[in-house]
């Protein structure tokens, strides 16, 4: 396989070398009866790219009528060329980048640095496949998952492989405090609310509720309130309803609703909404 060892240079030298052949050729169909037939003629030498073409001395000297020089210079060396500049180019190297963790159904943008392909084939272990260069992806079960890509060369024959894994993960409430509160309207003997917190999504058929802070006032604040067990926030609408409770009787204070997986993966994050303010804080795994 004749190849330039400098790839920077390899059309010119294709080039050259086709050039000089055609020059060479024409030279022995006008002047074939000057040349003596044993001869010894070295047609190219490129030291700097070890390139050499030789015609033996041994032997007669074909001399080249005119059709055969016209059809060699329309067929023969572009073929020559483009065989050259094909046997020079590269084997694809795959490539692509991706982060660690990411929460379930949550996008995932996979960026391709593979160099030299012409083609990518994406498999992930849900089964999901993709053409595409830079795929957007998302998992809906937690875990770690397998990402392949192939990556193909010329006549996507010439292929390169590159895998990895993605830690998918669900988030869990950790803490809530209630920061503060707009005092009002409270209990007729002038003590504080005996604040409640209920809470839950919207799709659920059930509420979680915290244990009741009796009394409270502006110094008892912020109230920190943790979960009998793990709660996992999910990707929908949630509502956090602060009541005062007065035995079998309670006023609603204040309702938050949002999706907290909206609110991005820093934490915590607070909410206020009518001088109530809420934070929020979670935990991955």
């Amino acid at each position: 396989m004749l190849c330039s060892r400098n790839a920077n240079d390899g059309s010119l030298l294709f080039i050259s070398l086709t050039s000089q052949l055609l020059h060479f050729i024409k030279l022995l169909v006008t002047n074939h009866r000057h040349i003596p037939a044993g001869l010894f003629l070295r047609l190219l030498h490129r030291p700097k790219s070890s390139i050499f073409l030789i015609l033996p001395a041994s032997g007669k000297l074909f001399f080249l009528s005119a059709v055969i020089y016209a059809t060699m210079k329309k067929i023969f060396f572009p073929l020559l060329s483009l065989l050259l500049l094909t046997s020079c180019s590269k084997d694809p190297s795959a490539c692509f980048t991706a982060p660690d963790e990411a929460e379930i159904n949550e996008p995932i943008e996979f960026i391709n640095c593979s160099v030299d392909a012409t083609g990518y084939y994406w498999w992930f272990d849900d089964n999901d496949t993709s053409n595409e260069v830079n795929p957007v992806k998302s998992f809906s079960t937690a875990g770690t998952h397998l990402v392949y890509l192939t990556a193909y060369g010329r006549n996507s024959v010439i292929q390169s492989k590159y895998n990895r894994t993605i830690r998918i993960v669900r988030r869990y409430i950790d803490s809530i405090r209630i920061r503060s509160l707009a005092f009002q309207n409270w209990d007729a003997d002038g003590t504080g609310p005996d604040l409640q917190l209920i809470y839950g999504s919207d799709a659920s058929k059930s509420n979680l509720s915290s244990r009741e802070f009796p009394d409270i006032l502006p110094p008892d604040l912020p109230v920190s309130i943790k979960p009998f067990k793990q709660v996992e926030l999910t990707d929908t609408t949630w509502h956090f309803t602060l009541i005062d409770r007065d035995g079998a009787l309670a006023d609603t204070i204040v309702t938050w609703r949002f999706n907290p997986v909206e609110y991005g993966r820093s934490e915590p994050f607070v909410i206020e909404k009518n001088g109530h303010t809420m934070e929020l804080s979670f935990y991955f795994e």
